[in-house]
């Protein structure tokens, strides 16, 4: 039988697998040459670290972070610093892994908002690759239906999105908006953890009803800086029938589903 929104699915997919053999390759010796550039200068500054990873990301709220994972400390920077000036990317490692004085400090957090804000187009100029994510059909919840449904409890007007599962299965990041560049649709990504018959489908559809607020009420300028979730969104998501109800489940569950998903990986090694 004829599926339109698979049709639709599909030719969504087939047009982000379109990108260009070459112009990935390019991307991805920047990218090594970027990460070559800070590992060295992390080493160089901080010889007493030995496990340390650097990440370049599609977050387009947090554009430079660190954070530490058992042994490892990791840098993530979005990948608009791929392009980097050298200087910029030495004062960067400097500011998160060594002492600065508060002047040099927020000179550096000066130059990288600027940065940022020059390059505020580029976070959307290549839409996310597909080899990132899976069709909507999973093995418990098609999320297209999941969507739909949401819509036309919801919204008035369709959002011009469509959605999938990650690849990866994540330990916090349960759902992401990704805007791509035009003429490409917005992404919604849920986390491929969360396709077991362990969820209940209310969370789910909550969890999808808050991805798609993103289209309504996008990413701001606020106070200089950029805000993803204002005060108008979070009473809008309140508004949701099950609010309470799924974020008490998510807060009592979460955790416990990716234990369990962590004891099935060691066991089939």
């Amino acid at each position: 039988m004829h599926n339109p929104v698979a049709c639709r699915t599909d030719h969504a997919l087939a047009s982000l697998t379109a990108l260009g053999g070459d112009a990935e390759a390019d991307i991805q010796r920047t990218e090594e040459e970027a990460r070559a550039l800070i590992l060295e200068e992390i080493r160089r500054v901080r010889p007493d670290l030995r496990h340390v990873k650097v990440h370049f990301t599609e977050n387009n709220s947090i554009m430079v972070s660190r954070s530490r994972r058992s042994r490892n400390s990791i840098l993530r920077l979005h990948r608009i610093f791929m392009k980097a000036p050298q200087g910029l990317l030495v004062e960067t490692v400097r500011s998160f892994f060594t002492r600065m004085g508060r002047k040099n400090l927020q000179e550096v957090r000066r130059r990288l908002k600027e940065y940022i804000e020059t390059h505020r187009e580029e976070i959307v100029l290549r839409p996310f690759p597909p080899r990132r994510f899976l069709p909507p059909e999973g093995e418990c919840f098609d999320l297209q239906e999941i969507l739909d449904r949401v819509v036309a409890r919801h919204f008035h007007v369709r959002p011009p999105v469509y959605i999938a599962w990650s690849r990866r299965i994540l330990r916090r990041l349960m759902g992401k908006w990704i805007e791509n560049p035009p003429p490409f649709r917005n992404l919604v990504l849920i986390n491929r953890l969360l396709d077991t018959p362990e969820v209940p489908e209310y969370y789910l559809e909550f969890l999808v009803f808050h991805e798609l607020l993103h289209e309504a009420l996008p990413i701001s300028r606020t106070s200089g800086r950029w805000v993803r979730h204002c005060a108008k969104f979070r009473a809008r998501e309140r508004e949701f029938p099950g609010f309470k109800r799924a974020r008490a489940w998510e807060a009592e569950n979460l955790d416990r589903l990716y234990r369990k998903h962590r004891r099935k990986a060691s066991s089939r090694r």
